[in-house]
């Protein structure tokens, strides 16, 4: 069978359309099995407020020395008082941290945050001129990589 040169260029145009339709539509392609990098970030706001976040997975993966993001917890027996820091270092050397507690509004919710953490977390956090968090976020996802050796 032979197609007709008008048959020919209608089947050409619709594999067009249909081949732009798929792009723009999924303009960065299929999300099964997504990866994200996301090295270590921080932006700073007037008035001396800030945020920091990264991957933990790909901080500890990047190339450079002196990238690190996470969150500690120190706790205390004695007077049941604990306190947790965040921490961000980027690729320049830039640091911001801030604190939280058990006295500061937030704090204990801040607390279980730090406690979902694990080492391919992707890390949130912000503060003002005072070093105190005024939020945290925790994102535990499959695109976040896990640190290599």
């Amino acid at each position: 069978m032979r197609l007709s040169k008008s048959s020919f260029f209608m089947m050409v145009a619709v594999s067009v359309v249909a081949a732009l339709t798929v792009m723009f539509a999924f303009p960065h392609g299929a999300k099964a099995g997504e990866k994200v990098v996301d090295p270590v970030q921080i932006t700073d706001y007037s008035g001396g407020y800030w945020e920091a976040n990264g991957s933990l997975g790909a901080t500890r993966n990047s190339a450079d020395t002196r990238s690190s993001i996470g969150c500690s917890l120190n706790a205390s027996n004695s007077n049941g008082n604990w306190r947790g820091t965040c921490t961000a270092i980027n690729d320049k050397g830039e640091t911001r941290y801030c604190d939280f507690n058990a006295n500061a509004g937030g704090g204990a919710d801040m607390r279980v945050a730090v406690t979902a953490m694990t080492d391919s977390s992707w890390l949130s956090f912000s503060a003002g001129p005072e070093k105190i968090c005024t939020w945290l976020t925790v994102s535990n996802n499959s695109y976040n990589p896990p640190p290599q050796p």
